[in-house]
């Protein structure tokens, strides 16, 4: 099962090698066009299983990704299979408008590319963090307490 399905603008290839290139270097499974749909196949049903095994979508935010079709549809296939989307800034997008269901989360910074390492530690930090668990934990770990400040026992035994 791949880490990370990439969903990109073709103009940002140079960019989402790079990243990939980076992401499988420390053993990640990645997902990409490029390597990853097999010649004579129906490229757009590859796509969608890629994004259907793939545990993240990453998308690569740039003006072009944003007004890419394809993108779109990609985006709106992971949502429709209940995918964590993990949004990264190759380019800023300027005055291309952005979707709701993309501006509302945080994005991950990767245009400076100075910072590159950087920014690729946080999208492994990212794709590594379980966030719904260590909700689930937290909302747990809250209930017991509360337990225990009403004077029940934590013991298993009475």
């Amino acid at each position: 099962m791949p880490d990370a399905f990439i969903s990109y603008s073709r103009t940002d290839k140079p960019f989402v090698e790079r990243l990939v290139q980076t992401l499988t270097a420390v053993g990640r499974d990645v997902w990409v066009d490029f390597a990853d749909i097999p010649f004579a196949t129906d490229w757009w049903a590859e796509i969608q299983a890629g994004i259907e095994a793939s545990s993240s979508v990453v998308f690569v935010i740039s003006p072009d990704a944003l007004e890419s079709r394809y993108c779109g549809l990609e985006v709106n296939h992971a949502q429709n299979n209940n995918k964590r989307l993990i949004p990264i800034v190759c380019r800023r997008p300027g005055d291309t408008p952005v979707p709701p269901h993309i501006s509302s989360l945080n994005w991950i910074f990767f245009d400076d590319l100075a910072q590159f390492e950087t920014s690729a530690q946080q999208l492994l930090t990212t794709l590594d963090t379980d966030i719904e668990s260590e909700r689930q934990l937290t909302r747990l770990l809250l209930r017991a307490k509360a337990w225990a400040a009403r004077g029940h026992s934590d013991s298993p035994v009475s």
